[in-house]
């Protein structure tokens, strides 16, 4: 299990868990330095061109170069999981940190670390381009689902 060296995990990427009641354990548990903000990586830092990997999003460089001061950069990707090689036959998982790192450091993006020991990180927020804000909004969150339902079926 990875060490959480940051006060309180905010996630950037494609979805989260985390409660409230974890975080009092966790902030009891371990002591921390520096906030930790994960990021996904495709679609968030990348455009997201899967299995292979997209030029820069906008402002990304710039925006991580500002954040890195205050927190602990983590990339998150599942570009690891095995279960891609079902889909993707040229798809090696043990060769997609360096690809990852390869990128970050062609572009000059500032990151702390690369996480993929895991499906999801346990952030206290995880935003992205896969992501869905909940805010007691149930019905709000279905009706733009069924209308994007619809809109994925004209295609």
């Amino acid at each position: 299990m990875q060490k959480i060296e940051s006060k309180q995990a905010i996630a950037i990427g494609a979805g989260a868990v985390g409660t409230a009641f974890m975080w009092k354990i966790l902030k009891k548990k371990f002591r921390k330095k520096r906030e930790g903000l994960y990021v996904d990586f495709d679609g968030t830092i990348c455009k997201n061109k899967f299995p292979d990997v997209g030029e820069p999003e906008p402002y990304v460089r710039e925006a991580l170069t500002k954040m890195i001061k205050k927190y602990d950069i983590v990339i998150h990707s599942c570009r690891t999981a095995k279960y891609w090689t079902e889909f993707f036959k040229d798809h090696k998982p043990e060769e997609q940190v360096t690809v990852i790192e390869k990128f970050m450091e062609k572009y000059k993006i500032p990151y702390t670390r690369i996480e993929t020991d895991h499906d999801k990180p346990f952030a206290h927020r995880y935003i992205g381009d896969e992501a869905i804000n909940y805010n007691n909004n149930w019905e709000e969150i279905a009706s733009k689902l069924l209308e994007a339902g619809k809109s994925d079926q004209k295609s």
